[in-house]
């Protein structure tokens, strides 16, 4: 398996109009450098007022200075905790007035309150740091904390994946892009993540030996996103091991 480990900055679910980034799985499970100019936009609800404190800390994530972005970004959390989250009442972090209806039937409330994305995205970015400190487990947790308040997001457990990927744990990595392509399938917000995804599912069924699925999934993004490099170097890379595996092509 190709050994390329870089950061991803991905720009599906960012909610803010800036260069963003979060770590996420690119493809083969390796990830590629990417710094794009966001054009999804979050529509804004409950606490949107502190989106200029998530762009702060985007900028000193970009310096490397993380211990100045982590301190605003706790300072967010925790604005959220104290004055914006409704006590003993549900609440939902979604991207846009769609994606909430969707979130609100798919639980069975009637009303809940519509926190804005800056909220998870605090979380998606301390996950971020921490991977770059080399602190897998604390990124895991950061992400499993957004599963916990948003649990129809495809994100997080695509993310979870990624890092499973590279500590080498594909069993694990498998389960959670398996559950996030079920929610690529269920709702409609998630639909651009399902190639990231395949991609994520094709590394993880490498590394379990499984060619033929691999070989699939890869195919299978590839109906969605054509062309995609990563997905057509995989390809070959997995026709070079079947041959390798069976060089008399019986």
């Amino acid at each position: 398996m190709k050994n390329f480990f870089y950061l991803c900055f991905l720009l599906c679910f960012l909610a803010f109009p800036c260069e963003g980034f979060s770590q996420a799985q690119a493809g083969s499970g390796d990830p590629v450098v990417r710094t794009t100019e966001v054009d999804v936009q979050a529509e804004q609800a409950i606490g949107s007022e502190y989106r200029s404190q998530i762009n702060s800390a985007l900028e000193l994530i970009k310096q490397k200075d993380f211990q100045r972005a982590g301190d605003l970004l706790d300072e967010v959390i925790m604005a959220f905790k104290t004055d914006i989250i409704p006590e003993n009442e549900p609440f939902i972090v979604a991207h846009s007035q769609e994606e909430f209806d969707e979130c609100l039937k798919e639980i069975g409330l009637e009303k809940a309150s519509w926190l804005d994305w800056s909220y998870k995205e605090a979380y998606f970015l301390k996950a971020f740091m921490a991977t770059e400190k080399r602190d897998p487990d604390s990124a895991l947790k950061y992400l499993e904390i957004v599963i916990s308040f948003s649990p129809y997001d495809a994100r997080p457990l695509c993310e979870r994946g990624f890092i499973l990927n590279q500590l080498k744990r594909p069993g694990e990595a498998l389960a959670e892009y398996q559950a996030a392509y079920e929610l690529t399938e269920k709702f409609e917000f998630n639909k651009v993540m399902q190639p990231i995804v395949l991609r994520g599912m094709g590394y993880a069924y490498i590394e379990l030996g499984d060619l033929d699925k691999a070989e699939e999934s890869y195919k299978k993004s590839l109906e969605i996103d054509k062309g995609n490099s990563i997905a057509l170097q995989e390809l070959a890379y997995i026709e070079n091991l079947k041959k390798e595996q069976n060089p008399s092509g019986k």
